[in-house]
């Protein structure tokens, strides 16, 4: 290929891009991946699915809003006393982003840590320390 076509295509892949970045900026609102967070949470406990809900129904507005204000590729250093539901929400938002999540609780980071979000994904880590 010339170097004329190889421009074209980076012209078009651009504005499919651009376009495409609209489009969901139209489509997502701050209840967009809802359904699909809590879906991760499921087959945990009552306790802890309840927690997971609440906090969403109070922070579902900042944390939309928090993602604008984040860049799309960043490495994030994440210190949080919760399941891990705002990290699920970050990468899901930009599933380029990586996340190191410093959970204190053994608990609740073991099960931050097994949400089969995190296991798919593969872009947040649960450490212990600052060490890790």
């Amino acid at each position: 290929m010339g170097p004329r076509i190889l421009n074209e295509q980076k012209k078009i892949n651009a504005y499919f891009r651009e376009e495409f970045s609209k489009l969901r900026e139209e489509l997502e609102d701050e209840d967009y991946f809802k359904k699909k967070l809590f879906l991760s949470f499921l087959y945990k406990e009552n306790e802890i699915v309840k927690q997971v809900k609440e906090d969403f129904r109070i922070n579902k507005s900042a944390y939309f809003e928090l993602n604008k204000h984040i860049p799309k590729d960043a490495t994030l250093l994440h210190i949080a006393d919760d399941y891990g539901q705002i990290d699920i929400l970050l990468s899901l938002q930009q599933a380029n982003r990586k996340i190191f999540s410093l959970i204190p609780d053994i608990e609740k980071r073991e099960i931050a840590d097994h949400n089969y979000l995190v296991k798919k994904k593969k872009n947040k880590l649960y450490i212990h320390n600052f060490r890790d």
